[in-house]
């Protein structure tokens, strides 16, 4: 058992140095418009991992080992907590966003990206402008305008982590940003316009990233992001929205 004790550091530190990376990316490589592995899927990919590490670093590691394999399961409980984003705030998106990041299962992110130009033309046309499904709610206008305004601040995260701002990314209140606004006496059709412009820019943007670009990562709120995981929540916002539409504005 001591044997096996003596060799179980060796092999954990290797483990952890390995497991870090894994941790740090948590993101699927491929093409530039790849998707961000589901949790699940990172925590498997961690403990394969840490396991294969553990033998590369101490060829007398065994897995059936009580000694070694309690220690690294420590190793494994510590990454899965991080994955999660505990209280280290290792997060790679918001927990409030990930209402967002759920709603895209897309492979191509740029794709994506273009076609919700037309996904929200379609949806706002025709549409009561002024209707509100509640007292107090957002009227037709100002949901539009709400996507506007939080596409510009998105789309600045999305530059700003692509340059690799070492800079914390302010977050911003939506309902005190939609209160000053003045969108309600805006026409709907120049809100979608707006809209139009500022998602085709964001998208040529993109389109112009490297693999570098699309695995750098920054503080956005406090909180790390990826110009990947940004990307998926401007179009899982944008979906959100749409759907909000449908399902409370009989949009």
């Amino acid at each position: 058992m001591e044997s096996r004790i003596i060799h179980s550091p060796r092999a954990v530190a290797g483990a952890l140095t390995v497991a870090a990376c894994v941790i740090a990316s948590a993101v699927v490589s491929g093409a530039s418009g790849g998707r961000i592995a589901t949790l699940d899927e990172r925590i498997a990919g961690a403990q394969r991992v840490v396991v294969a590490s553990a033998r590369s670093v101490d060829a007398h590691w065994r897995e059936n080992t009580y000694g070694d394999r309690l220690i690294v399961s420590r190793v494994l409980l510590d990454v899965e907590e991080t994955l999660k984003g505990s209280a280290t705030g290792n997060a790679i998106w918001m927990d409030y966003q990930q209402r967002y990041v759920d709603r895209v299962q897309d492979a191509d992110v740029l794709q994506a990206f273009e076609a919700q130009v037309d996904d929200v033309a379609k949806a706002f046309r025709g549409a009561p402008e002024q209707h509100r499904y509640a007292p107090g709610k957002w009227s037709v206008r100002e949901v539009a305008g709400h996507v506007l305004d939080t596409e510009r601040v998105f789309g600045y995260r999305l530059l700003c982590l692509a340059r690799a701002e070492k800079q914390n990314l302010p977050g911003f209140e939506e309902n005190d940003y939609a209160a000053v606004s003045g969108h309600d006496n805006i026409p709907l059709a120049d809100l979608v316009e707006q809209f139009t412009l500022v998602r085709r820019s964001h998208a040529r943007m993109a389109r112009n990233f490297d693999e570098a670009a699309w695995a750098r990562e920054g503080l956005s709120n406090g909180k790390r992001m990826t110009v990947r995981a940004q990307s998926y929540i401007m179009i899982g916002h944008v979906r959100h929205h749409l759907a909000v539409l449908a399902e409370k504005y009989g949009v």
